[in-house]
């Protein structure tokens, strides 16, 4: 099923190397409260002939890391796929490219607590669904203050959806161009959206730049110093909310 399995709490592992996995459930799986997962400087290819990179399922706790000068992809379906956890967090950080995945990158189904971090020169590139997916979750915190960002996926840069409760969502010095769907799409909420763009870029989109849908509740957005357009529909389109603002400070629709 997997190269490695983690079947003892409390652990902590750190991986580099080159791999190439075929025909695997997962390259890692994590079944284990208190794991931390670093994939460092790591080339991780999974032959297309792989479900996922890294999959945690019903536990607790977890952190899983790319970081350094590390290149992963090649699955047939997402890659980072953790399913009905509390207080998890997933983090790209240094030279990172984690690209075409066969579903999302990196997809939340079910999680409390979530946090999402591309930060310094990472990337996600040419992913065949939502780049990145969050589904049916409360207190999800998204953070993209990568230069790169999200690149030429095959659905929505994010999307946030399906009951997802309590979202703050962050851009800062970051991109996210190309994707054939919405850059960013958040939906399907009763409470508490928030996205905060700072000097960045949403464009080259084949659907929306930013979508907002059927939010009930309290629904804050600021653009500051940002380049929206160049979409095949609108750039920031919102419809069946129930309350909220927008803030634009220095922000160019094109």
């Amino acid at each position: 099923d997997a190269i490695l399995k983690v079947l003892k709490g409390n652990s902590s592992l750190s991986i580099t190397g080159h791999l190439i996995v075929r025909d695997c459930v997962a390259a890692f799986q994590v079944a284990a409260t208190n794991t931390s997962l670093v994939l460092q400087d790591i080339h991780l290819n999974g032959t297309f002939t792989t479900k996922h990179l890294v999959e945690a399922d019903e536990v607790d706790h977890v952190n899983v890391t790319l970081q350094g000068e590390t290149v992963a992809g090649a699955t047939t379906d997402e890659g980072i796929m953790l399913r009905r956890l509390q207080h998890v967090a997933v983090g790209l950080q240094g030279h990172v490219e984690l690209r075409e995945t066969g579903g999302s990158a990196i997809s939340v189904d079910e999680g409390l607590n979530v946090r999402l971090r591309l930060q310094d020169k990472a990337s996600i590139t040419g992913c065949h669904s939502h780049s990145i997916a969050v589904q049916g979750s409360s207190f999800v915190h998204v953070e993209l203050t990568s230069e790169k960002g999200i690149i030429a996926g095959h659905g929505d840069g994010i999307n946030i959806g399906q009951s997802a409760d309590n979202i703050m969502l962050i851009l800062d010095g970051a991109q996210i161009v190309n994707c054939s769907g919405s850059g960013i799409a958040v939906w399907g909420g009763s409470a508490s959206t928030d996205v905060a763009i700072a000097g960045s870029e949403v464009s080259g989109t084949g659907s929306n730049g930013i979508f907002l849908s059927e939010i009930s509740n309290s629904v804050r957005v600021s653009l500051v110093d940002t380049r929206v357009g160049a979409c095949g529909q609108h750039a920031l389109h919102g419809e069946e909310i129930g309350s909220g603002s927008i803030t634009l400070q220095d922000t160019h629709f094109v």
